[in-house]
């Protein structure tokens, strides 16, 4: 990975560069960078003759998202893919998806294997920030879904102008991943 290195010196003396961060930047590197951020604001708010710019505000606060990035990244325990591999991965979640469909047809009910998590349209996870929707482990689970829930579901799985009461929009979040239980 490149290393990411902090903007020049801002044009406000009394504002002190961050330490070089390490490769990978650590949490201890973007607190650095968050307090050097906070500075350089500071410092152009105070209105001396050699306050810190708009510009090296703005180089602040990109310094500082660039360490963000990679140190939540590596936090998360998440390879950061190259631009290059977003079409291959695309295409490695739509077969994840019709996969994940093909195994919650083969569950049953779920009551002995659990569903799989199916991906939405837009290859978020259902589950996961910033959907937060319940986990469909099984049929029980879908009939206990809220009629907000479950068309939040049908908006993410990209199902449109639904008609009827809750027990429909169950019905087609079932169909949605695959359930062939009625």
């Amino acid at each position: 990975m490149a290393m990411i290195l902090p903007p020049q010196q801002p044009n406000d003396p009394r504002v002190t560069l961050p330490v070089n961060p390490a490769n990978p930047p650590t949490l201890a590197d973007l607190n650095n960078a968050q307090n050097y951020r906070q500075n350089v604001v500071a410092s152009a708010g105070s209105h001396h003759v050699s306050s810190a710019t708009p510009g090296e505000v703005g180089r602040a606060m990109a310094y500082e998202h660039s360490l963000t990035h990679v140190v939540s990244a590596a936090a998360l325990g998440v390879a950061l893919a190259p631009p290059w591999f977003a079409p291959v991965q695309r295409q490695l979640n739509r077969m994840e998806m019709c996969l994940c469909k093909t195994v919650n047809s083969a569950n049953g009910d779920g009551s002995i294997y659990e569903y799989q998590i199916v991906l939405f349209v837009d290859e978020t996870d259902p589950t996961g920030h910033p959907h937060n929707l319940p986990h469909l482990t099984s049929v029980a689970v879908i009939n206990t879904l809220s009629t907000v829930h479950a068309q939040r579901y049908l908006i993410g799985y990209g199902i449109q102008n639904i008609t009827g009461g809750v027990n429909a929009r169950r019905r087609l979040v079932k169909i949605a991943i695959g359930c062939k239980v009625a």
